[in-house]
Formats: structure tokens, sequence, C-alpha cells
């Protein structure tokens, strides 16, 4: 239909062009005009309206998609659920261990000795005893020791340089034990250009296994450590200052009324200074 009306309508226009007959124009080309129109209106319309039909039918068919994919969906739901109840299995031994737990505690109490304070201090007051027994052992050393004392002391330098620096000086002190024979002490004063008095407070150290001394002066506080001499018969003590590299050591030996004392002072191993002092037992008036 819609060639044969565009010829029609083309031999139309030509008679117009020869004749000038508008009357024909008028009655037959506006009808067949408009009859080709809507003909060629018609059917991509048609095709369209078809399109169309198609297009809302998809979106019937989509809908009716989604819920199978919400199915599916829910079933890591049930997965989860599964998951919870073996993570809830996998919970129960830690409950149980929880209630286990107690009774091996229990167990370890019920192993576990009593306290007993009556041994403990029974045990106690034994290795005081023994220790105490062990101290007053190591301090009979010091038993010729006993008694008032007096006499001189020096000090000697070995080098010239430093010559003006010895000196003399008296020293008369007391040494007697205290605290049950457990400490034995040395009180003095010296008489010089320089008088002071000091204090010797010497014991044995148990836990150490060596002897102690704390010298107690009006300037000055040091610790001695002391070891008995190879004869057994006196204490050879030392102090020793790492940072300054000196060394001290000197030794009292008893010889009845009669006490001789020598040491030597080191800096870097090397001797610098020598003590040397005699002293002698003061007789008792009566």
């Amino acid at each position: 239909m819609a060639p044969s009306a565009f010829g029609l309508l083309a031999r139309c226009t030509a008679a117009e062009g020869r004749y000038g007959l508008g009357a024909m124009k008028t009655q037959l080309l506006r009808p067949l005009f408009v009859a080709v129109i809507a003909a060629a209106i018609a059917c991509p319309v048609s095709g369209l309206s078809a399109q169309d039909e198609k297009k809302e039918d998809a979106p019937k068919e989509e809908k009716k998609d989604p819920p199978k994919e919400e199915k599916k969906e829910d079933a890591p739901k049930d997965e989860k659920k599964e998951s919870s109840k073996e993570e809830k299995k996998e919970d129960a031994p830690k409950d149980e261990k929880k209630k286990d737990a107690p009774k091996e505690e229990a167990e370890e109490d019920e192993e576990a000795p009593e306290f007993d304070v009556e041994e403990f201090k029974k045990r106690s007051k034994e290795e005081e005893k023994e220790n105490n027994e062990t101290i007053r052992k190591m301090l009979r050393v010091f038993t010729p020791l006993e008694g008032e004392w007096t006499g001189m002391e020096k000090v000697e330098h070995r080098e010239a340089r430093f010559k003006g620096l010895d000196k003399e000086w008296k020293d008369t002190w007391k040494g007697f034990y205290t605290v049950d024979g457990r400490y034995f002490e040395m009180t003095g004063q010296t008489e010089g250009d320089d008088p002071t008095s000091y204090r010797w407070v010497c014991t044995w150290d148990v836990k150490e296994d060596a002897y102690k001394a704390w010298y107690f002066g009006e300037t000055s506080q040091t610790l001695y450590t002391g070891e008995l001499s190879k004869d057994g018969k006196h204490v050879v003590w030392s102090v020793e200052d790492d940072e300054n590299g000196t060394l001290t050591r000197f030794s009292m030996i008893p010889d009845g009324d009669r006490v001789k004392c020598s040491g030597t002072d080191r800096v870097a191993g090397q001797v610098v200074s020598r003590q040397s002092s005699n002293y002698t037992r003061k007789r008792v008036e009566i």
C-alpha cells in the first residue's frame, strides 16, 4: 500500500505543474497524503507497540527472578546458623575445661604441704644458733687483741716527691667482744697533728664465708674484707677501689703483750706507701 500511494502522489504533483489543477490537488492529494502518512506511521507504531509490550513483559520476568535469588541468598543464613552451632559445639570443651579447672586446683591444694608455723620457728632458731656458733668460732682469732693497747704508727712513701706526706702519730685503743661474742670492736684515739677518734667493728659473714670490718672515723667510713692467714693466727685485711685503682692491705699480728701491724698502699699495682705500727699492752695498775 505505501509504494502505490507515493507513486500516485508523484503523478498528481506533475499534473498540478502542467495544468494548474488546484482542485485535483485539493480533492485527491490530501486524502492520499494523509493515507500515506497514516500507513507509514502505522508500521513503526505497531512495531514499537510490540516492543513496548515485550519490555513491559520483561519486568514481570525480572520480578519473578529476584525471589529466586533471595532464596539463594537465604542459603548462607542457614550456613551461618550451622556455623554458629558448630562454634557453640567448639565452645563446649572450653566450658568443660572451666569446670575441670577447679578440680585441678583442688587437687594441687591437696598435694601442697601445709605451712607449719612451729616447725618454721624451730628451724629458724636452729639455723640462727648454728650460724652464731660459727661466728663465735671464727672470731676467736681476735682474742689476743683484747685489752688496752698503746703505741706508735707511721706512714712512709716510696718516692722522694711524696716524702713530704710521711707522718707518725701516737695511737691508743681498746679491743673487746660485743653482742654475745659475735662482734669484736676496737675503739681508739690518735694524738698528733691531726688527732681523731675511731671505731672498728669486726665479724664473720656466714653467707660470704669471709671476715668483714667497718671502720668509722671522724672524716671517713670504710668497709674491709678479711681472710685468715696461712697459719690461721691473724686476719689479713684489704680494701680495693676499682674506680681509682687503689688497693690497701694490712695485718695485725699479736705476739703476747705486743702487736705488730704492717701494710701497703698500691696504685695501679705499684706500691706507693707502707704502714707500720707497734703496740704494747697497757699494764693494769692495782
